[in-house]
């Protein structure tokens, strides 16, 4: 897309709506795109959560078959499992 300018005290930029007119003062406003991001959402979205992350966060995947090699686990402070 070509540079377009625009001059004034109110810009829509990034989909924030950017407010000068006050002097010495801005007023950053995300309404309309907040409105927009809330239409496009995904029905199984509506409801509640007890964290922002995913329920498979602490998770841990037990087949994993694949190691960090000694160095990359020492560089990653992450520790072998000791197969018994």
């Amino acid at each position: 897309m070509p540079l377009k300018k625009t001059r004034g005290k109110k810009h829509n930029y990034l989909g924030m709506f950017l407010d000068f007119s006050i002097p010495g003062m801005f007023e950053i406003a995300l309404k309309e795109y907040i409105r927009q991001i809330m239409s496009e959402a995904q029905v199984d979205m509506i409801g509640t959560a007890h964290m922002p992350a995913g329920n498979y966060l602490f998770s841990v995947n037990t087949t994993s078959a694949t190691y960090l090699n000694e160095s990359d686990a020492q560089h990653c402070h992450y520790y072998k499992r000791i197969e018994a």
